[in-house]
């Protein structure tokens, strides 16, 4: 599901950085063009309308964030109709945002969605912890993480043809957790390593573009 929301996830850290946007609701519109664009791509992959809109509100509470901590003077007007509230008529997505990540911490059939959640929180998504300069967020992200490496696919047998007998058979058998759910945070690790480095590197030219139109339309 990251690939549906790589564009918005781009997007989102792009806009931390921006001075130079167009108006609130013409900023407003193109965000809404790339939820758009979102959706298309999670339709055609299968993805059912309410995951997309689970992950829709986790973008909406980074961006939201994100504009937040920008120096976009602008920001202050962009908070008096944030996207939380455009699109689900509340203004506590920084204490929402975690609750529904609990939620979906017990929906294992739900993990891709879960993934969007980490990855903003990888990019910097605080929430209610920023009072607190984003303490408790770490222990959160380690969880998350763990709990997702649980999930990701492996096999359980490391040699399906060997047979080992005796002691053996039973140290690996006492090893075997261990060794998989090494195995399993080290393909996290790679996985979130690619996802970031897709969104914040390959997605450059994209956001760069979306960027550069924002602000060719705020100029018009």
């Amino acid at each position: 599901m990251y690939w549906a929301c790589s564009d918005a996830l781009t997007l989102a850290t792009q806009l931390g950085t921006a001075r130079d946007l167009p108006p609130p609701d013409v900023l407003s519109q193109r965000i809404s063009g790339v939820f758009d664009q979102m959706a298309e791509r999670a339709r055609a992959s299968r993805i059912p309308d309410d995951d997309v809109m689970e992950a829709k509100y986790a973008l909406c509470a980074f961006i939201d964030e994100q504009i937040l901590r920008s120096e976009w003077p602008g920001r202050q007007q962009w908070m008096s109709r944030p996207l939380q509230l455009i699109y689900f008529n509340e203004n506590t997505a920084g204490e929402g945002f975690f609750t529904r990540l609990e939620q979906l911490e017990a929906q294992p059939q739900r993990a891709h969605v879960l993934q969007i959640y980490y990855l903003c929180l990888c990019l910097g998504f605080q929430g209610q912890y920023a009072v607190r300069g984003g303490e408790g967020v770490g222990a959160i992200m380690e969880r998350v993480g763990a709990r997702l490496a649980r999930n990701l696919p492996r096999s359980d047998q490391l040699s399906p043809h060997g047979e080992l007998a005796g002691g053996v058979r039973s140290a690996v058998r006492r090893e075997a957790p261990i060794v998989a759910a090494s195995i399993a945070l080290i393909g996290l690790a790679v996985l979130v390593f690619v996802v970031l480095r897709v969104v914040v590197s390959s997605s450059a030219d994209s956001a760069a573009k979306n960027m550069q139109n924002f602000a060719q339309t705020g100029a018009k």
